[in-house]
């Protein structure tokens, strides 16, 4: 008995959010190409978004979906999910005050499922990675000393050479 007990205290401190976290976007929906609009969030805020297939088995060998969280023509993540990598998560802050829409985009055999979106917010000083970061002009600055908590999962899961990635994302 007090074995199981302490089990469930266990995972229960493993799924808890952090202290701070607020949940401000959650969704659930057909795996299809669609636009969807999230809240407007505010600017210069972290954020974290985790995005998942409910089963890898919705895509076939060919099938592919992009996932996309953009405002306006500015991309903050994005990632194309398959068979071997049906999900994302990443943090991020806004870098303006236009409403942010998550785009979906699928090509190949994609096959009847569901998927689940959400959005957190973070502390505003929580040490996270926040995207967009893809260049030198929007890297986060680090203080030396700092530690920031970071996730690489907005980029390919296995890694292959740019031709190849180019010829994969092509249907798309």
């Amino acid at each position: 008995m007090i074995r199981q007990c302490l089990l469930f205290l266990l995972a229960a401190s493993v799924v808890a959010a952090p202290p701070g976290t607020q949940n401000v976007f959650r969704k659930a929906g057909v795996l299809e190409t669609a636009a969807i609009a999230a809240p407007r969030l505010a600017p210069g805020v972290p954020y974290s978004f985790a995005f998942s297939v409910d089963s890898p088995d919705a895509f076939g060998p060919d099938g592919r979906l992009r996932v996309r969280l953009a405002q306006g023509s500015v991309t903050i993540i994005e990632k194309v999910l398959h068979l071997g990598d049906a999900d994302l998560f990443s943090t991020f802050s806004p870098p303006n005050d236009l409403p942010v829409e998550l785009r979906l985009e699928s090509s190949g055999t994609v096959h009847p499922s569901r998927y689940s979106v959400e959005i957190d917010s973070l502390p505003a000083a929580a040490p996270v990675e926040r995207e967009p970061n893809n260049t030198w002009r929007q890297a986060n600055e680090i203080a030396l000393g700092t530690t920031i908590f970071a996730s690489a999962d907005d980029v390919p899961y296995v890694p292959l050479s740019t031709a190849k990635q180019a010829s994969l994302q092509s249907g798309l």
